[in-house]
C-alpha cells in the first residue's frame, strides 16, 4: 500500500552528493522504493543530479528532511536568526520541488536540543510567533505544489511541541500546504495512546517516518506495528513510510541523536530488516 523509503543518516552524514552516489544505488538494492533526503546545509546535494540518480535506480524522492541545530529558531529567537531559518526553509522547499520530493518535514519551529519553560500565555505567544514566522514558507510551499510537515519532538529535544495534540494547535491557521508529519519514536515517548493521536492527525499528515522504540529496525522493538498500521490506513494517508535511524560514526549526530550503541549488526542489517518487517506487515 504504501511505498517504504529510508533516510541516508542511517549511513552517513552529511548527506551529500558523494555520499549519495554511493548510497542511493545501494538503497535500491536492497528493495526500498524511495528515499528521504536531509539538507543539512544548503547545497550539501545538487536536487537535479539526485533527482536523476534516484530515477536511474529506480527510487522516488519521498520527502526533505529539515535540519534544525543551534541557530535555526522561528521562535524566542532574534529577529536575524528568524529570517535566516525563514531563508534556509525557503531553500528546502525549493530543493524539494526541484528533486520532486511533495514534502519538507522536521521540528521547523525551533533547534533539537533547546528547550525553556511556558506559561500558557507563553505557549500561546509562541504558537503565534510561528506561525507568522511560517506563513511565507507556507505559500511558496503551497506554490510549488510541496507541503510543510511539522514534526513534534520528545520532550528531552523541544519545550515547543512534544505531541499530536499540541501540533495541531500550534498549525491551526495555517495554510493548507502545512501539516504533521508523524515519527513513532517521538509518539512512543509522548503519547499516552500513539494510536488514538494518530488517528487525531489523521486529516493533516504530510509524512511518516517509522523507527523501532530504541530508533533501531521497526519490528525490533514492543511498538505495535499492526494497530499502528490500520489506523495509519483508515486516516486515509497514502504517502511514504521511511525509516529514519542515525549512524553512530558521525559523533556530531550520534551526539544529537543519543546514539550510543550499535542498534543492529550492520547498518545494512538496520535497513533491510526494518524493509523486510514492513514489507511482512503491509502484505
Amino acid at each position: 500500500m504504501y511505498a517504504i523509503g529510508v533516510n541516508p543518516w542511517v549511513w552517513a552524514s552529511p548527506v551529500d552528493d558523494e555520499a549519495l552516489a554511493e548510497l542511493i544505488p545501494r538503497i535500491a538494492s536492497f528493495g526500498f522504493d524511495a528515499v528521504e533526503l536531509p539538507i543539512e546545509q544548503p547545497g550539501d546535494w545538487d536536487p537535479v543530479r539526485t533527482r536523476d540518480l534516484l530515477a536511474e535506480h529506480g527510487l522516488v524522492a519521498a520527502g526533505v528532511c529539515a535540519v534544525t541545530p543551534p541557530g535555526r529558531d522561528l521562535v524566542n529567537a532574534a529577529p536575524a536568526v528568524v529570517e535566516s531559518t525563514v531563508a534556509y526553509l525557503m531553500t528546502c522547499v525549493a530543493d524539494a520541488a526541484a528533486v520532486g520530493a511533495g514534502c519538507v518535514g522536521g521540528p521547523v519551529y525551533a533547534s533539537v536540543g533547546r528547550t525553556w519553560r511556558m506559561s500558557p500565555a507563553a505557549r500561546a505567544a509562541c504558537y503565534a510567533d510561528f506561525r507568522k514566522a511560517l506563513t511565507p514558507v507556507a505559500e511558496l510551499a503551497g506554490e510549488h505544489g510541496v507541503s510543510i510537515g511539522v514534526e513534534a519532538l520528545n520532550r528531552y529535544e523541544t519545550s515547543v511541541v512534544n505531541t499530536i495534540e499540541q501540533t495541531v494547535e500550534l498549525i491551526d491557521g495555517l495554510p493548507s500546504s502545512v501539516g504533521i508529519m508523524i515519527d513513532t519514536y517521538h509518539m512512543n515517548i509522548e503519547e499516552a495512546d500513539p494510536y488514538a493521536a494518530l488517528a487525531v492527525a489523521g486529516p493533516h499528515i504530510k509524512h511518516v517516518q517509522v523507527s523501532g522504540s530504541n530508533r533501531g529496525a521497526p519490528g525490533a522493538d514492543h511498538f505495535d506495528w499492526p494497530r499502528f498500521f490500520a489506523v495509519l490506513r483508515d486516516t486515509g494517508y497514502q504517502g511514504a513510510v521511511c525509516i529514519e535511524s542515525f549512524t553512530a560514526e558521525n559523533e556530531t549526530i550520534a551526539t544529537a541523536a543519543a546514539i550510543w550503541r550499535p542498534l543492529a549488526p550492520s547498518q545494512d542489517r538496520l535497513a533491510t530488516d526494518g524493509l523486510r518487517f514492513l514489507r511482512e506487515i503491509l502484505g
